[in-house]
C-alpha cells in the first residue's frame, strides 16, 4: 500500500465514510485505526506493522526510522511531541510515524546496549523502525 501524505493509504482515503471503508475492505479495522469527525467521515488513518506499507518508494516499516525522518524532511519539517525520537508529526503535509523506543543505530554499538540480554538487545532492535504510519489533513492538530 502507498502512503500519499494528507490523502491516504492504500485504498483507505481520507473523508471517507465507515460504509465506504467497508465496502473497500470489510477489515479495514484490522491494522489500524481511523478517526472520523462530526460528520462521520476519516480524518485520521492509520496502518500498524504486518501490512507492506510505502512512502516515496521507501518500506516504511523496513527502513530505518532515521532514514525515514531524514527523506521526509527534505519536504517537510517534523513536530516531534514526544520530545524522546517516538513521534513524528510533519502536519503540513499531513503525515506522522511512531515507534514505542527511540533506538539509533549508534546505541546499537554501545558497550551499554552489547551488554544487554540478547532477547532485550532483539526487542531493542524493533526500536530502530516505526511501527506505526497515519495520515490526517495537512495542517490540522491531531
Amino acid at each position: 500500500m502507498k502512503v500519499i501524505p494528507g490523502k491516504s493509504i492504500g485504498p483507505y482515503l481520507l473523508g471517507m465514510t465507515h460504509q465506504e471503508l467497508f465496502a473497500v475492505d470489510r477489515n479495514y479495522m484490522m491494522y489500524g485505526r481511523i478517526d472520523f469527525d462530526s460528520e462521520g467521515r476519516a480524518n485520521f488513518i492509520q496502518i500498524a506493522s504486518g501490512l507492506h506499507v510505502e512512502y516515496d518508494g521507501l518500506d516504511v516499516f523496513c527502513t530505518l526510522a532515521d532514514r525515514i525522518v531524514e527523506h521526509v524532511s527534505k519536504v517537510a519539517k517534523y513536530n516531534d511531541y514526544t520530545e524522546s525520537g517516538c513521534l513524528y508529526k510533519f502536519r503540513e503535509i499531513g503525515l506522522t510515524f511512531w515507534r514505542p523506543y527511540p533506538t539509533s543505530e549508534a546505541y546499537t554499538l554501545t558497550d551499554e546496549f552489547k551488554a544487554l540480554p540478547l532477547d532485550e538487545q532483539e526487542y531493542r532492535l524493533e526500536d530502530l523502525y516505526f511501527e506505526v504510519v497515519g495520515v490526517f489533513t495537512p495542517g490540522t492538530d491531531l
